[in-house]
Parts: structure tokens; sequence; C-alpha cells
């Protein structure tokens, strides 16, 4: 289990109501621990999870305007390749080499490395998935779906 939480008037609280579940099930299993229980966790701090949104909110834009990539995670897997977030890897059946797409999860990049793969996935979208949107205009749509959101 995994989720984002929050202080808030001293005491922590899940950023969506989903991550809050979670967080409340995790204070519940450590209340009902009993004497040399063990649990296994793990914590980071989050990149800026408002941008992780945003970047969400280009992905809605590409669903919205496109035919090929009409899901989120068709999407996500075309920004990715578009910005050669991806690495080579020899196919194991064929001896092809292929290219994997990379993660993009909050342990896998720092928030600096994040700034760039969203520049960048914002300047490939419109070259090469949206091209009769200008920047300007892609940007424009991402913060109105952001704050249709209320997310930002």
């Amino acid at each position: 289990m995994q989720c984002i939480v929050v202080k808030h008037n001293e005491s922590l609280r899940g950023i969506s109501t989903n991550d809050h579940d979670v967080y409340l099930r995790l204070k519940n299993k450590i209340n009902n621990m009993r004497e040399g229980d063990a649990l296994r966790l793990n914590f980071a701090t989050p990149r800026n999870v408002q941008h992780h949104r945003k970047f969400f909110a280009l992905l809605k834009l590409i669903t919205d305007n496109s035919e090929t990539y009409d899901t989120v995670a068709k999407a996500l897997l075309a920004v990715k390749l578009i910005c050669a977030h991806a690495e080579p890897f020899i196919d194991p059946t064929t001896g092809e080499v292929v290219t994997v797409p990379k993660s993009i999860a909050f342990d896998a990049m720092t928030q600096e490395e994040f700034n760039a793969f969203y520049e960048n996935a914002l300047d490939g979208i419109v070259q090469y998935v949206v091209p009769h949107l200008s920047r300007d205009d892609a940007e424009q749509i991402i913060k109105l779906i952001v704050n249709e959101w209320g997310a930002i």
C-alpha cells in the first residue's frame, strides 16, 4: 500500500480520499500490532503533487484531442517516447532492440528531473500529437483542466 499524506492541524491526512483511506488502514494496522509484530515501511518526500496533477491534465489534453492516443495509458507511453524517457532493451524472443519507456513514479525521478520531463513533454506534444495547438494554447487548456479538477 502507498499513499501520500500531508501534515494538517498537527496530524496527517491523505491528499485524496483514497490516500486518506490507505493512511487510516495503516494507522489501524499499527494500532492493532502485537508486541514483536513486524511491518515493513517505505517513505519518501514526494515531488510536487500539483505539478504531477498538471502533467495528468496534459495527458487529458492528449486523450481529448487524439484518436490514436485515446487513453491515459496510451498518451503516457507516447509522451515518454516523444521525450526519449526510455531505454533500449533486447527482446528475448527476437533479439531485436526495442525501446522501453522508463517510470515517472515519484520515487523514480527528482522534482528537477520531472520539471525537465514536463517541459520536454509539452514541447513534444504540441509538435507531434496536437500540432494544431500552440504551446501557449496547450498551456491555457491545461490550466483550465487543472482548475476544473480543483487540483491547484
